[in-house]
C-alpha cells in the first residue's frame, strides 16, 4: 500500500491508512507538498466517526483509485449518487456519459465478434 503518489491531485479518488492505521477511502481536498501529506474527506472508513471528515494522510500510505473500465448500470447509478453528494460535476459528466453509452448504445457480444470478423479479414 505505501507508494509515492506524485500522480495524486486534488478530486482524485484514494485509499489510505491514518497515522493511527485506520483505513480510509475518500477524496483529495488539499494536498501539502511541504509536509507531503493528502488531506481527504472521509467516504467510508474502519471507523465510523472518520466518515465525513477531513482526514490527514502520508503521500506514502495512499493510493490512487481508478474505477474499473466496464461498470454495471446499478453500479454506475451509485457512482452518480456519490459524484451528486460531492458536488464533482466532472466527475457526474463522465458517469453519466458512461451511463448513456450503456442504456442507448448497447454493445452485444455479436457486434464484438462481428467487428472481429472484419478486422481479421481485413488482414488476409
Amino acid at each position: 500500500m505505501y507508494s509515492t503518489n506524485k500522480e495524486i491531485k486534488i478530486g482524485d479518488w484514494i485509499k489510505g491508512m491514518t497515522d493511527q492505521d485506520k483505513l480510509v477511502h475518500g477524496y483529495v481536498e488539499n494536498i501539502d507538498k511541504r509536509r507531503q501529506t493528502i488531506h481527504s474527506r472521509v467516504i467510508a472508513s474502519d471507523n465510523k466517526k472518520m466518515v465525513g471528515e477531513i482526514a490527514s494522510i502520508s503521500m506514502y500510505r495512499t493510493v490512487k483509485l481508478t474505477l474499473p473500465s466496464k461498470l454495471r448500470e446499478e453500479e454506475l447509478l451509485n457512482f452518480i449518487d456519490i459524484s451528486l453528494s460531492t458536488r464533482d460535476f466532472e466527475w457526474f459528466t463522465e458517469l453519466t456519459n458512461k451511463l448513456f453509452q450503456i442504456k442507448y448504445h448497447p454493445v452485444t457480444k455479436k457486434q464484438t465478434k462481428a467487428s472481429h470478423d472484419i478486422k481479421v479479414n481485413e488482414e488476409i
